[in-house]
């Protein structure tokens, strides 16, 4: 995965405020991701550290 696309999507989670949940779709749509599948995939190999904040699409 590329690193840059990693980042925005870390701070994309990173930024949802407490109390509120977004969708991995609307997590790709505000990292600027393609898809919410690239989202589900960076949250399975590298997310365990992110708070869950954030519904499948």
């Amino acid at each position: 995965m590329n690193d840059e696309v990693n980042e925005r999507v870390r701070e994309v989670i990173a930024d949802i405020p407490r109390g509120r949940v977004l969708t991995y779709g609307d997590v790709a749509a505000r990292a600027g991701v393609t898809s919410a599948r690239i989202v589900g995939r960076i949250l399975a190999t590298d997310g365990a550290d992110l708070p869950r904040r954030f519904l499948p699409s």
